[in-house]
């Protein structure tokens, strides 16, 4: 397994293989190609991530109720 800070991330179709390109934070571009059958668990695991972090940053935000809000 392969551990780093990805900045952006890219997902492209090319001959049916699913083609990952990462840019990480130092700048460094990393490229693989999932197996057969991988793609789509790797889709439903970033989809999963997104949410959750979704969820975390959300867990703190102020409600209309709340009267110190931001207009």
């Amino acid at each position: 397994m392969m551990h780093f800070n990805a900045k952006t991330a890219t997902v492209n179709c090319i001959d049916g293989e699913l083609h990952v390109e990462f840019l990480t934070v130092k700048g460094k571009q990393v490229t693989g190609v999932l197996a057969d059958g991988a793609g789509e668990q790797f889709l439903n695991d970033v989809e999963d991530a997104v949410l959750e972090q979704q969820h975390a940053h959300d867990r703190g935000a102020a409600g209309p109720w709340d009267p110190g809000r931001a207009a």
